[in-house]
Formats: C-alpha cells, structure tokens, sequence
C-alpha cells in the first residue's frame, strides 16, 4: 500500500470485500471501490442507563454516559480514553470531545491469508505493542470505545484489549448516538493520544479457537456454533470465493438482533437471555461465535459476556475461511435465522 494513503479517510467498507482484499489480507483494501458503503449519518438516542446485567463486571463490559461523565470529572478515577473507531470523515464531522480517532482495521493482519483476522506478531514481534502505543493504551489507562456502526468496532476492539489482557475495556452504550441524546456537546477537534508506556500483555488461550480445533470439534456436543452473519452478511460469497451456507449444527442469530435501536444500545438482559435460551445456546456448553469475518465476532462475544456465559470463543477466522471453495470441509444449507 502506498505510504501517503491514509486508509482511515475511507467510509466504513467492511460490507464491501474485493477477492483481490480477501486474498491478500488488508493489503489489498486499496482495490476496493466505495459505492454502496453507509453515510454518517448518527442516530440520537435517548439516555438510558445500563440494566444490570449478570456479566458486567468490573470494570464493567459496558457504560452509560452518565458513567463515562462520571468517570471523566473525577481525577481520582485515573486516565480514562475515548476511542471512536468510526471512519474519519465520520469522526471529524462529531464526536464525544476529548476521543481519539482508532481506525479498527489496524488491528487487521495484513499478513493473513483470510482477511479481518487479527493483527498477529509473527511477522513484527512488535505490532501489537506499536499499536497500543499510537492509540496511548498502556495498562494503566481504561479505554472506554464506541463508533458510529451500531459499536460492532467498538465491541471488537475491547474484546482485542480484553484478549490481550487489558482489563479495563469497555464499551459505550450506543456510542455518540446515545452521547448526544443525554445532551452531551459534539466536538470536531481532533484530539491527539497521550504518551504511553510500553503495554505488557498476556494473551488469554481461551478467547479464541483455531480452525484445526475448529474442524475437529464442530460437532461435539458440548459446544454450541453461534452463526452472527446478518442475512446480507450471509448472503455475500465475495465474488464467487465462499460457498453459501453454514457450519453443520450452527445456531444462525444475527449480530443485529440483539439490538434495540440503531444507535447501537443493547435489548434488556431479560429479552437477551430469552432470546439465547430459546435457541438453545446455553451457559452451561462452550460456545463459539462465528462471523463472516472476525471482526462481526466481538459484538456478540460481549452480549453472551454480559449475560454471565462462561465460556465464549471466538473462530476468528470466521466463514471467511471455513466457507472457502478450496477448504476441504461439510457446508450445511444456510438455515432461517433463529
């Protein structure tokens, strides 16, 4: 990729993947064209506080604003850090003031063969560390992270800190969308990351499932699949590369659905854990989330994560991999979303 471009100015293109990107992990995204791609366009929602649910935490997994205010005014609290990993022309139009722009796909492996995998360190020991860096992340500051995309960035890039052992992560219910409907201000100063130190990170073994485990255990029945693929999701085969269909035995519940509004915000815990018991995904089995690509994976780690669920892996490699022409494994037809 040329040196002078700055992939952060490009809308959201996540839905919108070329074979040539595919193959060729994040170095191919300057091939990719733009039409189609969603506005900007931020949905206000009103203030509403986070229910209790059994897996918050603390730190909690999710805020509300008057917690994020909260936290802000009291010196005492330590350095807290906004991230808006929305694009960058939707950044700069508005933003909670003080974040820092985070571009999620960063955090991608341009070194991967399946693209939206996450960034690894085989090629730079380093690129994780480098990453943190930039973004002012070292293990003495809480990351509070949303975007303007119903927080699937968000999601994914506090299960990233989580994973690599940055506890104090979390997501803001209904991002700048749910900030601008409690009246909080929109500002378009851009807001440059403070000095950190070197993050020391200890990567967590059960986060994530590798595609050999995958393909050895897909049918045990002490694991549930969860497929999180939207219909269109579903539907995209990038250019002929993936098979139409899912993982034999997979739970298919969209992403999406777990949601009530377009800002983002989350259903009440009592609808999330009915939805989720209905389909038969229990606490009381392993589950692994799959998505087309991994990077749609965070979002419903985080919901099954509120609700208690014990045991949630992500297939970071998502159907990406698994539903590839040339992968040499059973495709079941896709069924009706749960």
């Amino acid at each position: 990729m040329n040196a002078a471009t700055d992939t952060r100015d490009w809308p959201d293109i996540s839905r919108r993947v070329s074979r040539r990107a595919f193959l060729g992990g994040t170095l191919g995204i300057a091939s990719l064209g733009l039409s189609g791609c969603r506005g900007s366009a931020i949905d206000e929602a009103p203030p509403a506080p986070i229910a209790a649910f059994p897996g918050l935490g603390d730190p909690p997994l999710l805020v509300d604003t008057a917690w994020l205010r909260a936290r802000r005014d009291d010196p005492g609290q330590g350095t807290i850090l906004v991230l808006d990993l929305s694009d960058l022309p939707t950044y700069r139009a508005g933003h909670v003031p003080g974040s820092i722009h985070a571009w999620w796909q960063d955090w991608i492996d341009p070194y991967s063969d399946i693209y939206g995998v996450l960034l690894g360190t085989r090629n730079v020991p380093t690129a994780r560390t480098d990453l943190l860096a930039k973004l002012g992340i070292d293990n003495t500051v809480t990351v509070v992270a949303y975007d303007a995309d119903q927080n699937r960035y968000a999601a994914r890039l506090v299960w990233i800190l989580r994973y690599l052992g940055l506890s104090n992560a979390s997501v803001l219910d209904g991002g700048f969308g749910a900030w601008l409907g409690s009246d909080g201000e929109r500002s378009t100063a851009s807001t440059d990351p403070p000095a950190a130190q070197s993050a020391i990170l200890s990567p967590g073994s059960r986060w994530t499932i590798p595609f050999e485990e995958m393909r050895d255990r897909y049918a045990d029945p002490a694991v549930t699949i969860i497929d999180v693929r939207t219909g269109d999701e579903a539907d995209d085969d990038l250019n002929g590369l993936l098979r139409r269909g899912q993982i034999p035995g997979s739970i298919r519940i969209p992403w999406t659905d777990t949601l009530r509004d377009n800002a983002g915000r989350l259903l009440a815990p009592g609808a999330l854990a009915t939805m989720f018991s209905v389909a038969d995904v229990t606490p009381d089995r392993e589950v692994i989330v799959v998505a087309r690509f991994g990077v749609e994976t965070g979002h419903t780690w985080m919901v099954l994560s509120l609700l208690g669920y014990p045991n949630v892996r992500v297939f970071d490699r998502g159907w990406a991999h698994w539903g590839r022409n040339d992968v040499d494994v059973p495709v079941a037809p896709l069924s009706p979303r749960s």
